[in-house]
């Protein structure tokens, strides 16, 4: 599997949480390479939803096919459908990076072994490979200076950073993102919209949930706004932000504008 494949496909997912219906009947396509933004107000359900793809949050509901294999469900020898088990779900779910907005970077590891340490233990390369893919990783990001750094001495945007290289080095053929910038400080919030925009230049398919409008209108494909659980409305960046066609995205649009 690589970055050249990497379609994503929901069919009629729902998801609760006690009393609070976080997702009614989604679905989406997401073809290969394709950047898709998902957009809406907080509660709206748009990160549950980016947690069902990898079935980190499994659904009530609906089913998940992640390039056409199918997550969660597997067919048996004898033609029965039965419950994945976690070894099946993990080999599908290590196809797709997910980065989420408070980095997770392991905070007793120096830079360069947060991006090696995964390849040797998931990936089964040798300490060598996984020393010269992370290297070539790090200076993509703009981190080949900062290898031997420990977390505790990079900023915000330096930490993301090191989150994206660790996803590019376990080969996904697929990226999910959760606001990857709502933690960073303004002013870093450029150099990881920087690399993303790579990324999407290159073909990686990929899930944003994100409230950077810019970087939506600029790089998505597609743009996809949530309300309430359901998707409420999708098109095009310039159809969407210029021209939204119910008035539940209006509001949102003006609400974020007079902020």
């Amino acid at each position: 599997m690589n970055a050249e494949h990497g379609s994503i496909s929901l069919r009629g997912i729902e998801k609760s949480f006690g009393e609070i219906h976080a997702l009614r009947g989604v679905d989406l396509d997401v073809s290969p390479g394709e950047v898709v933004c998902i957009i809406g107000p907080s509660g709206c359900g748009k990160s549950t939803l980016l947690r069902t793809i990898n079935w980190l949050e499994p659904p009530d509901a609906g089913r998940v096919y992640i390039n056409g294999e199918q997550i969660g469900e597997t067919v048996d020898a004898n033609g029965k459908i039965r419950p994945s088990t976690e070894s099946e779900i993990n080999k599908i779910r290590s196809h797709v990076g997910m980065l989420f907005q408070n980095f997770n970077v392991w905070p007793n590891m120096s830079v360069l072994e947060n991006v090696v340490r995964p390849q040797i233990v998931v990936l089964q390369r040798t300490r060598a490979e996984a020393e010269d893919i992370a290297l070539q990783l790090l200076g993509r990001v703009g981190l080949g200076d900062q290898v031997d750094k420990w977390p505790d001495a990079l900023s915000g945007g330096q930490l993301q950073r090191v989150a994206i290289a660790r996803v590019l080095a376990m080969d996904p053929i697929a990226m999910l993102l959760d606001e990857p910038t709502s933690s960073l400080d303004p002013e870093l919030v450029g150099e990881v919209l920087n690399v993303l925009r790579e990324l999407a230049t290159d073909g990686m398919t990929m899930v944003v949930v994100s409230h950077e409008l810019g970087f939506a209108k600029n790089v998505a494909d597609r743009i996809i706004f949530m309300d309430n659980g359901k998707i409420v409305e999708e098109g095009l960046p310039e159809q969407i932000l210029r021209d939204p066609q119910s008035k539940r995205l209006q509001q949102f649009l003006d609400m974020l504008l007079h902020v």
